[in-house]
Parts: C-alpha cells; sequence; structure tokens
C-alpha cells in the first residue's frame, strides 16, 4: 500500500521547523478542511506566513502549493474509499489481508484525530492519583481490559478487573473518592455497566467511560473517550481497536506520570516474576489431517468448505 501524504506528514512531524509544525498539526488536525482552503487561509489557521506554508509543501515533493493541495486531497478522498471496502463472497486471502489491514489503519487515524487531548489528560491524571482503580468489560472488549489492567499491575498500581455482574456491583459498592472505575465497552448500553457507573458515582468515585459517543454509558460518564464504531460484519473491529489504542495512550501517560515510582517497582516485580518455575516440555503438536477440499492460496477466491465431503 502507498503511503499517503499524510502519513508521510506525520511520520517527520517533529523534524520539521517550528513553522512548518505548524503546518504540519494544522492539516492533520483537519485535512478536509486544508484541500478546501487557500494558501492564505491555511497560513492564516496555521499562525504562519505564505512562504513558510510553500516552503512546507516543496518539502514534500511538490512544487507549490496547488500541487500540494491536488496530492492532499487525493490521499482524503483514499482514505473516504478504503474505509468503506468490506469484504464479500468472491474475496480472496490476499484481498481480505489488504482490506482489513488498510481499514484498520484508517480506523486508527481516524481514532487520534478524534480523541478529545483533554479529556484524555485528565483520564491519565486521574488514574495516576488513584489509589485503587477498577477496570470493567464484557464480551469482546474483555481482551482490551485484560490486556489494559495487566500493563496497570506492572506499573505497580492496585488494579482490579472484572466482567462477572455480580463480583464487579460488589467491587462498585465499595469504591469511594479517590478511586476510579474504567468501563470498556464497544457499544456503550450493557446493563451491567451502567448499574456500576450508577454505584460508584454514588458512592463519589470518579468514573471513565471509554464507548461510542451517543450512548447510554457516554451520556452518563462526565469523562468519556469517544471509540469508533465496528462494522456491520463484526470483521473490521474499529471500535475496539480504537480502545485498545486509547488506553495504551493512558498506559503511556500514567507510566510517565509516576515515572519516580515505577522504576523501583518494575525491579521488585521481575524480582517476584524471576521466582515463577517455567516449564518448556516438548511436546510434539499433534498432526491435524488436512480435508480432501481444494486448498487455498493467496490469489484464489475463499469458497465455502462443503462438510459433506
Amino acid at each position: 500500500m502507498q503511503v499517503s501524504i499524510l502519513d508521510r506528514i506525520s511520520a517527520v512531524a517533529n523534524e520539521l521547523s517550528k513553522g512548518e509544525r505548524a503546518v504540519a498539526k494544522a492539516i492533520l488536525n483537519d485535512p478536509k478542511l486544508a484541500v478546501t482552503e487557500n494558501i492564505a487561509e491555511l497560513a492564516k489557521r496555521s499562525g504562519v506566513s505564505q512562504p513558510t506554508v510553500c516552503r512546507f509543501c516543496t518539502r514534500f515533493g511538490a512544487s507549490g502549493f496547488r500541487e500540494f493541495r491536488i496530492t492532499l486531497k487525493e490521499a482524503v478522498n483514499g482514505e473516504k474509499n478504503v474505509a468503506t471496502q468490506n469484504i464479500h463472497s468472491g474475496d480472496t486471502v490476499s484481498d481480505v489481508i489488504s482490506k482489513v489491514f488498510t481499514s484498520l489503519l484508517v480506523a486508527l487515524k481516524k481514532a487520534e484525530h478524534d480523541v478529545n487531548a483533554e479529556i484524555m489528560a485528565r483520564a491519565i491524571d486521574l488514574i495516576s492519583q488513584s489509589g485503587r482503580i477498577v477496570v470493567a468489560a464484557q464480551g469482546l472488549s474483555s481482551f482490551t481490559a485484560k490486556d489494559f489492567s495487566s500493563k496497570l499491575l506492572n506499573l505497580g498500581m492496585h488494579c482490579e478487573y472484572y466482567s462477572d455482574p455480580a463480583l464487579l456491583l460488589r467491587a462498585c459498592a465499595s469504591l469511594h473518592a479517590g478511586e476510579i472505575i474504567i468501563l470498556i465497552t464497544s457499544h456503550g448500553s450493557s446493563r451491567d455497566l451502567i448499574q456500576a457507573a450508577n454505584i460508584a458515582q454514588e458512592n463519589g468515585a470518579s468514573t471513565l467511560a471509554i464507548c461510542p459517543a451517543g450512548s447510554p454509558l457516554s451520556a452518563l460518564c462526565p469523562l468519556c473517550l469517544n471509540t469508533l464504531t465496528d462494522d456491520e460484519q463484526g470483521v473490521i473491529m474499529s471500535g475496539r481497536i480504537s480502545s485498545f489504542a486509547y488506553l495504551q495512550c493512558i498506559c503511556a501517560g500514567v507510566s510517565l506520570r509516576r515515572a519516580d515510582l515505577v522504576k523501583p517497582l518494575r525491579t521488585k516485580i521481575n524480582k517476584a516474576l524471576n521466582r515463577l518455575a517455567f516449564t518448556n516440555p516438548n511436546e510434539q503438536e499433534e498432526k491435524i489431517d488436512t480435508c480432501t477440499q481444494e486448498k487455498l492460496t493467496a490469489d484464489s477466491p475463499i469458497t465455502v468448505l462443503n462438510w459433506k465431503l
């Protein structure tokens, strides 16, 4: 897949001059708007001069602003197109790989563009100072939640993970001010998570929801990181991908916020883990007999298996 101009700008943004970084930020924050602007409008929104915008354009291989805007428009339109490409009957393995990975890349870029940095900063601050952290999720969001709680434990945080409704409500009943519950869901309408948020808030605890905008849970929690929604087929997991990305940002922020505490705690954690006795049995993998049907190749259409053979 060809690297778009937006990816190229994002990759070298930190290497640009101060003025060029301002132009890059303006473009990356709203590529659609940048496509419609003339050089004077983009320069004004970036807070730089028009010659600075010209230098920025030539840095990325364009002869001037006009050519750069054409390239940028192609990139913006290209992202719109690939985002709507779902898998369908007749696709090859190569088609599926291309569509899934491209759609996930687009979803990550959209999540990066849409995330509210102020809410992310508040979430990092609350979690960094919390005496107790409860992480709650159900269904397919459980993997993301488990990974997140494991990372917080590795940072020395007092973190608990729950998916069972009864255990979750018991945990929420004992929460109080100075503690936080993080609710992760791809749809935001789980009755159990909504009840958990209500109980935590009644006890004075902070609540952070990571769910789609406009959902019941997002309306209930004043602190909410809005995720994308999954596609209808459930294959392109945009919601869970954006949730995972947001949680990794939180972990990175917490590790920096608590840097003085994390380093000595990691030493203790590693020392404790070294006490575990790991065994690696050399068991030969059981061979699985393949069916007699036509083998699947990378360039052949994916056909339905005939289970009657």
